[in-house]
């Protein structure tokens, strides 16, 4: 018996090494190997992010994901998502808490390691030669805020007619998306999609977001802001502050306002319609809002405003050249509530 495990602990630890010398292949979102794992284990975190695909067959083939047995107005089937959703929500919390985030898988002593900060690099490029390197150097800003799924790209480009060729789009989920693309994403459990577990690499998307912005300020690229709008500082000294200094001379801002329910209920159904499509081989799974994250965005009680959200916007709109806040609640209709400034 102890013969038999330790050569297959001598098994999987070859499997390991010959992983870690193989990274050019097989990519390196994999957790630090560890002593105290089992055979099994190794393997699991060692080949997981390479089954993805064996998950395609059907959106119920999908864990937690049921045919309810009905069908909508247009003859689809009605899929139950309750316990899958429950299932990603209480594993995104605990190991939101833990040491699998990104930032705490591949940075020591405020340094991404070698590798990883290559393929940062690599990223980056790509997406300022796909997204930036053509449009103009007019020193204009756009910050959009508003929570998620509140309609805020919609809103942008069918209400207030921003051409998207003559901005530069900095958003961290835009960028999760790519990694995901390039499995950059910590594959913590293989029953879910890469962009369900988009949350552990947040931190590392918002910094690559950071670094793009301070390329464009230095050529005065024109740059949309795409956000939720979390915090005063986040807004007035983390993006407007650093654009004036950069000689910008137009900043405006759009706010698109949804209580916290609907924002809840479209995240929902955005997940779901990315389950659905992944199940069809297209894309990445859909983004995950875990009811932490909810829960940050109410609104502080007695104020008039329907998020937190809304409320930093109040503080710091007068910093902005010109504004305007649309009323998107109702679907499909967006009502101009409030504006500043002619543009």
């Amino acid at each position: 018996m102890r013969t038999n495990l330790k050569i297959a602990r001598a098994a999987a630890w070859c499997a390991a090494i010959f992983l870690i010398l193989s990274f050019g292949v097989l990519g390196w979102n994999h957790r630090p190997i560890s002593p105290q794992l089992t055979p099994q284990e190794l393997v699991d975190n060692s080949l997981a992010p390479h089954e993805q695909s064996n998950m395609i067959g059907g959106v119920t083939s999908l864990f937690g994901v049921k045919d309810s047995g009905t069908k909508d107005d247009d003859g689809k089937p009605v899929y139950d998502f309750t316990e899958r959703a429950d299932y990603v929500d209480r594993m995104l919390m605990k190991w939101l808490k833990s040491e699998t985030s990104t930032e705490k898988l591949y940075k020591n002593n405020g340094k991404w390691n070698p590798i990883r900060r290559k393929q940062q690099l690599e990223l980056m490029e790509e997406i300022w030669n796909e997204s930036a390197s053509s449009v103009p150097n007019n020193g204009k800003g756009i910050i959009a805020g508003g929570l998620g799924g509140a309609g805020k790209s919609y809103t942008l480009e069918s209400i207030v007619k921003v051409d998207p060729s003559e901005y530069f789009t900095i958003n961290p989920d835009l960028i999760k998306e790519k990694m995901a693309a390039k499995d950059m994403i910590p594959n913590r459990d293989p029953k879910l999609t890469p962009m369900e577990l988009s949350p552990l690499a947040h931190a590392e998307a918002s910094e690559m977001a950071y670094e793009l912005a301070i390329r464009a300020y230095r050529e005065k690229k024109n740059v949309v802001w795409d956000i939720t709008m979390s915090s005063e500082a986040s807004v007035a000294n983390d993006r407007v502050k650093l654009m004036r200094e950069a000689g910008y001379g137009e900043i405006n801002a759009v706010f698109v306002d949804v209580t916290v329910e609907k924002s809840i209920r479209q995240a929902r159904t955005r997940w779901e319609n990315g389950l659905i499509a992944f199940a069809e081989d297209v894309g990445y799974g859909g983004r995950f809002l875990p009811s932490g994250a909810a829960d940050e965005n109410l609104p502080t009680p007695g104020a008039p405003w329907r998020s937190k959200n809304r409320e930093v916007f109040e503080a710091v709109k007068t910093l902005f050249d010109g504004y305007k806040v649309y009323d998107n609640e109702i679907d499909d209709h967006s009502t101009l509530v409030e504006s500043k400034g002619d543009w």
